[in-house]
C-alpha cells in the first residue's frame, strides 16, 4: 500500500482510539462529587474553560442507574448575565446562572 494512504489510514485509526478515550473519561468524570466548598456563579465567573455546577439539578443516568449532580464545561460565552443563555457547553446545549455554582468560598 502506499504509505501516504497507510498514514491516512493510520491517522484515522488514532483519531477513534482518541473519540473513544473521551467518552470513557467524559463518563467517569461526571460521576465526580460535588466540591467541597462552591459559590454562586456571576456573569465574571462565565468565561471559555470554565466549570460550572449544578448541584440543585439532579439528573438520572439510566445507564448507570445513577442520580447525580452536574457539571459543564463553558466552550462559548453568550449573554453572561442570562439566567438560561449564559453559555454553551461541550454537549452544544445553552445553560445559564439559573442554579448556577463555581468552585471556591
Amino acid at each position: 500500500m502506499n504509505s501516504k494512504i497507510q498514514a491516512y489510514l493510520d491517522a484515522i485509526e488514532g483519531k477513534e482510539k482518541a473519540r473513544l478515550n473521551i467518552i470513557k473519561k467524559d463518563e467517569e468524570a461526571q460521576k465526580i462529587e460535588l466540591p467541597e466548598k462552591l459559590r454562586i456563579a456571576t456573569p465574571n465567573d462565565i468565561i471559555v474553560g470554565a466549570i460550572i455546577w449544578y448541584p440543585t439539578h439532579v439528573y438520572h443516568d439510566e445507564k448507570y442507574n445513577d442520580h447525580t449532580a452536574g457539571w459543564k464545561l463553558v466552550t462559548e460565552v453568550y449573554y453572561p448575565n442570562d439566567e438560561y443563555k449564559a453559555y454553551c457547553c461541550e454537549d452544544g446545549a445553552r445553560y445559564g446562572l439559573a442554579g448556577a455554582f463555581v468552585e471556591g468560598g
